[in-house]
């Protein structure tokens, strides 16, 4: 009972150095009891050249595949990340991608934390029952092995899973993937539970309630948001740069295109004004209006034959500033 009662108290003081330690412990521990796919294996060498760019600051992060059959992946406060191969097989590279951003989220907004000493604490309840002495320093395996089971059994709360989810949405984004990986693979896992047995815990984590539906909802709206904006700001862009092009001015970075564009003598009447007023309020005619306009202002013309069009790419986009044509890919 001593021993129980150590646990107990060291769980509700457990420092972020503890929570480091007791993850490397653990996660020696799932390395150890689970066969994991190495370097020379084809899910090794994909996780490899999925993961091999990425950096999150303040976490060590290190990567491993489990030759598993699970459909899962879990990350720990040490910066360690393990993806199950089970999932590897069903998700394409960016849906492992969110999913490994999800969790990474889990870690950064301390849920792993939390999970981990209430897992601690579950496992100190099961040691009341016959430890008589001291807790050690380093866990022993039959105590890393009630913290497994403790972990596997444990679930977030509905908003640490949002808020998991935003940031694997924003992760994505970041790394240059498909916004849409978020709620593709939440929907996917979510279509998949509806096939497994009503007994397993991963149709219990997916469809034994409608929060999940929502969660996929949620991050498809933050996708067609994401991508209505991206969009607007692209054609906005190529607006800015065709008129610089027809003022001969090279283009600077995207963030000072509407400084260079407004600095030009010939250009469209209030085209700086019109373009923030679309990026505003997304509005169809009023990018409609500015469009035509452009078209009325320009002196280029645009050659009918796209075949003439695309075979001058190259030329377009290298030496714009000297041929009076505007770059193809503005069109």
């Amino acid at each position: 009972m001593v021993s129980a009662a150590t646990d107990v108290a060291k769980a509700i003081t457990l420092s972020d150095a503890d929570i480091v330690t007791m993850s490397r412990e653990y996660i020696e521990w799932m390395d150890t009891h689970n066969e994991v796919a190495g370097p020379d294996t084809e899910m090794g060498q994909r996780l490899e050249r999925l993961t091999k760019d990425i950096k999150v600051d303040g976490l060590d992060l290190n990567f491993k595949v489990y030759n598993v059959i699970d459909v899962n992946a879990f990350a720990c406060g040490d910066g360690s990340v393990r993806v199950c191969g089970g999932l590897m097989k069903v998700m394409d590279d960016n849906e492992v991608m969110a999913v490994i951003g999800h969790e990474i989220g889990h870690v950064l907004h301390s849920d792993s934390k939390d999970a981990m000493k209430n897992a601690y604490l579950t496992s100190a309840a099961k040691n009341a029952a016959g430890a008589t002495s001291d807790v050690v320093a380093k866990l022993s395996d039959s105590q890393l092995g009630d913290l497994a089971t403790a972990l596997a059994g444990a679930q977030y709360s509905q908003k640490q899973e949002n808020e998991a989810d935003d940031y694997g949405f924003e992760f994505s984004v970041a790394n240059g993937l498909d916004p849409y990986s978020m709620h593709n693979s939440l929907n996917k896992l979510m279509s998949l539970s509806e096939d497994a047995p009503k007994s397993s815990k991963f149709r219990q984590m997916f469809s034994s309630h409608p929060e999940t539906a929502k969660r996929v909802e949620r991050m498809k709206e933050k996708a067609d948001e994401y991508m209505k904006i991206r969009v607007a700001s692209e054609i906005i862009y190529c607006i800015y740069r065709l008129i610089l092009q027809e003022n001969k001015i090279l283009f600077p970075c995207n963030r000072r295109l509407e400084q260079y564009v407004w600095q030009c003598e010939d250009k469209l009447e209030k085209i700086v004004e019109k373009c923030r007023a679309f990026c505003e309020s997304m509005d169809n005619d009023l990018l409609e209006d500015i469009i035509n306009s452009y078209h009325t202002w320009t002196k280029w013309k645009l050659n009918s034959d796209i075949s003439v069009v695309s075979g001058r790419y190259q030329l377009d986009f290298e030496k714009w500033w000297y041929i009076p044509r505007p770059l193809v890919g503005e069109w």
